[in-house]
């Protein structure tokens, strides 16, 4: 059992038995040095259980009174820490409000279902293994002492990477996963890819594929089939969207923003939106592109490296998806994205007294001149989206 409040795992090759080694690339994307210890199997059972413990209330008028039991919550704890606390508590030590914090991942209503860590991936990893997709590796990130993880499964062979147009590095395709037991999350998997050139993540490629907690957790054993036969459309799909992406390019000279302005518009805070735009102007050049003029993907590939790199938060949910889901509105709907900037640019410059109306007005007419090139493109970025949208959340469709 960890200890530790927020620790990782990482993992190579499905079984032990297989003896995977983790790419190198990838290896660059954790900071590892050396191979990981666990395959994904082992990794999966070093997760921390749960189980559903009654809660008791004390009554304030009779302090020397029993706590009396209640039928409309309950909590979820660690029952390897319980079970230790259990013994110490027999040897006659005193046990604080800190273990009982320590013990417990949250409080719930009586309807909430906890599904265990291992009942949610090992269904995962039977699947892969029905499909002989064994050369896989990745993460598991645990945070508040083990009750929320979330990770990366990236399938490593040959067939399963994206290769790019000319000599680019291929993109690992995969799946990002995560359950929680303490309701911070649903059980989620959605659509994921790392950018091997400069160990991107590309979080949000498809909506997430998510259930609550509640009803009965078998259930979820029925995902990871359906996802794994999407994720093959998954990678198809890609490549035609990520080429048209690399030809869709702005001329920031000839735009009343520049690169950080435009994330900003975007809704991206002033740090993210600076670390986005200098990626942005380093890679542009490497992908044929200038410091001032930049494609899509540029574009794209600097905020998902702003959010890989450059992120302050503390979490895996919350604003992070938000910028996530931003990202890949700029891979999947250029124009979407560019009439987003248009708004947000009008709204900002008529809320300043001191801007004069007729370069206001010229102004939003040049990113309207830049808009309009797009316009043949509508239905194709659109198309598009709506497919890569349906892959993980109407597999009947599909």
């Amino acid at each position: 059992m960890n200890t530790n409040s927020d620790y990782s795992i990482a993992f190579s090759g499905l079984t032990s038995a297989d003896n995977i080694e983790m790419a190198s690339r990838v290896m660059d994307k954790y900071g590892l040095e050396e191979q990981p210890e666990h395959s994904l199997s082992s990794a999966i059972q070093e997760l921390d259980p749960v189980e559903i413990a009654p809660l008791f209330v004390g009554n304030p008028y009779d302090p020397e009174g029993q706590p009396i039991p209640i039928s409309f919550s309950n909590a979820t704890i660690n029952p390897d820490t319980a079970i230790d606390l259990a013994r110490r508590s027999m040897s006659g030590e005193q046990l604080s409000e800190d273990d009982g914090d320590f013990m417990s991942y949250a409080t719930h209503s009586d309807g909430y279902a906890a599904v265990p860590h291992y009942e949610f991936f090992f269904p995962m990893a039977k699947a892969l293994l029905d499909a002989d997709i064994r050369d896989v590796s990745g993460e598991f990130r645990c945070y508040d002492n083990g009750a929320q993880v979330h990770g990366e499964v990236m399938f490593q062979d040959a067939e399963s990477q994206l290769n790019l147009p000319d000599d680019r590095d291929p993109l690992f395709v995969g799946l990002s996963v995560g359950n929680s037991y303490d309701g911070t999350c649903a059980m989620y998997a959605q659509g994921y890819a790392m950018d091997t050139t400069c160990t991107n993540s590309m979080r949000s490629l498809t909506d997430r594929k998510s259930r609550k907690h509640i009803g009965e957790p078998s259930e979820v054993a029925e995902w990871w089939d359906e996802v794994l036969i999407q994720m093959t459309a998954l990678r198809d799909i890609l490549g035609e969207i990520i080429e048209e992406a690399l030809e869709v390019e702005v001329d920031f000279l000839n735009q009343p923003y520049d690169p950080e302005e435009f994330y900003e518009h975007l809704g991206l805070p002033s740090y993210l939106a600076r670390a986005a735009a200098t990626t942005a102007r380093n890679r542009s050049p490497q992908e044929g592109g200038t410091r001032t003029v930049m494609s899509f993907w540029t574009l794209h590939s600097g905020l998902t490296s702003a959010l890989t790199h450059d992120f302050n938060g503390t979490s895996e949910v919350g604003s992070i998806e938000t910028y996530s889901q931003i990202a890949k509105e700029l891979l999947f709907n250029p124009q979407r994205m560019i009439g987003e900037v248009k708004s947000s640019y009008e709204r900002q410059q008529r809320q300043d007294e001191a801007v004069d109306e007729r370069t206001l007005e010229q102004n939003i007419a040049m990113i309207e001149q830049y808009e309009v090139t797009l316009d043949d493109r509508k239905e194709e970025f659109e198309e598009f989206e709506n497919h890569m949208n349906g892959l993980l959340t109407n597999p009947a469709e599909n």
